[in-house]
């Protein structure tokens, strides 16, 4: 066990019963779940390898281009809507 660890452990030692096993819980279920991502990765492998090559092929041909997203907002007269967050929380859109 790493240092670092240790130390974690060592103060969620100290926290109430409850919080240990909240904590115990998240960490347990964030272990899972990276387990499953590289289960899902290991699982497609040749799958991402086949699209990576059919890109890597399209580019030399011209069949591919960089994307920009403002070219994006720019060829559909939109905009990305952007959150704008303060002190006093997010803005009210224009005109409300």
């Amino acid at each position: 066990m790493t240092t670092l660890l240790q130390h974690a452990f060592d103060k969620a030692a100290q926290l109430p019963p409850d919080e240990q096993d909240l904590l115990a819980a998240r960490l347990l279920a964030e272990l899972a779940a990276e387990d499953d991502f590289d289960q899902a990765i290991a699982r497609s492998s040749d799958k991402l390898a086949h699209l990576a090559q059919d890109a890597l092929a399209g580019t030399p041909a011209g069949l591919t281009q960089e994307l920009d997203p403002t070219d994006y907002e720019l060829a559909h007269h939109t905009t990305v809507p952007r959150p704008v967050r303060g002190p006093a929380g997010p803005r009210p859109p224009a005109g409300a």
